[in-house]
């Protein structure tokens, strides 16, 4: 398959219009943490974690751009906390533990998941949810154990199955998408949240 083949084979799964929805209400989401100078918290496992980080990394930088500066952190990036819970308690836990010591009312939480069955990512939505955290979650093919739970907010891209390149892809063009929109609006002074 060619290059222009490739994309085009991409366009199709971008085009629901419930992603419009979700993606707007993520924006707002956002503009609400950065105004209130909150946190986002952004994780992932494999390409999906590095989506978070790129994600995290772009909201962070966001001030150069618009001039009003958004906290923003990839809980994947934390090589040391991530191996000290995975080795004293279990891998399932990475992504809970390291919210429950740093999450503060009025955050933020973003995952990733191309399956949605990500045991680690299920355990710190759920955690959100129980905590009254905000959290939205971008997922790919029938959205998994994530989306029947019904413990976040979705950003779901359905697929067939085991088409991670195409979900992966997806999700990285929404976050380049959210940051042009973030970057387009007007900010003023922060406002509490």
């Amino acid at each position: 398959m060619n290059w222009s083949n490739y994309v085009k084979q991409i366009a199709p799964y971008g085009l629901d219009t419930n992603v419009d929805a979700s993606i707007e209400k993520l924006v707002a989401a956002i503009c609400q943490r950065v105004r209130a100078s909150t946190t986002i918290w952004c994780f992932g496992n494999g390409g999906s974690a590095t989506t978070a980080e790129h994600f995290a990394t772009d909201l962070l930088l966001l001030g150069s751009r618009v001039g009003v500066e958004c906290k923003a952190i990839s809980l994947t990036a934390q090589i040391a906390s991530l191996t000290a819970i995975a080795n004293d308690f279990e891998y399932s836990q990475t992504i809970e533990r390291q919210l429950k010591a740093l999450m503060s009312p009025g955050d933020l939480v973003v995952g990733f998941s191309a399956s949605g069955n990500s045991k680690n990512v299920i355990n710190a939505l759920k955690f959100c949810q129980s905590s009254d955290i905000e959290s939205f979650c971008f997922l790919g093919f029938d959205g998994g154990e994530v989306l029947k739970s019904g413990v976040t907010q979705e950003i779901l891209f359905t697929s067939e199955p085991k088409l991670y390149g195409l979900i992966e892809n997806l999700h990285l063009i929404a976050c380049h998408h959210i940051i042009d929109e973030l970057v387009a609006m007007e900010w003023t002074q922060r406002e509490p949240l």
